[in-house]
C-alpha cells in the first residue's frame, strides 16, 4: 500500500514560521482550488487562513499576486456567508478567471 502525501492544513502556515512567497501562493491558489470545487465555507477559510498567514510570514509579501487571488476569494467568502446566490456564483467567477492567469504564469511572481 503506498501512502499517500498530505499537505499541512493551510491554517498551519500561521505558526510554521516564515514561509517563501512562492509556498504561500501555491497554497493560496490551491485552497481557492477548493473553493471552486465546491469546497465551501470550510474552504474559504482555508484560503482565508493562508493569506493572513501569508501576511504575517514575508517581509515583503507579493501584494499584487496575493491581491488579485484574495479579492475573489472574499467576495466568495461574503456571498457564501449572505447565502446569496447570484453574488456567489459572480465571485467564482471571477476567482475562477483569476486561477486561470495565476496558473498560466502571466502574473509576476
Amino acid at each position: 500500500m503506498s501512502a499517500v502525501r498530505q499537505r499541512p492544513h493551510p491554517a498551519r502556515l500561521m505558526i510554521s514560521g516564515r514561509q517563501s512567497a512562492k509556498t504561500l501562493q501555491h497554497y493560496v491558489a490551491s485552497c481557492a482550488v477548493l473553493v471552486l470545487q465546491g469546497g465551501g465555507l470550510v474552504a474559504c477559510r482555508d484560503c482565508l487562513a493562508v493569506l493572513a498567514a501569508s501576511y504575517a510570514c514575508l517581509d515583503r509579501p507579493n501584494a499584487g499576486t496575493l491581491r488579485i487571488l484574495a479579492a475573489p476569494v472574499l467576495r466568495v467568502c461574503r456571498a457564501a456567508g449572505d447565502q446569496n446566490e447570484d453574488e456567489f456564483a459572480l465571485a467564482r467567477h471571477d476567482l475562477r478567471l483569476a486561477l486561470a492567469v495565476y496558473f498560466a504564469g502571466e502574473l509576476v511572481i
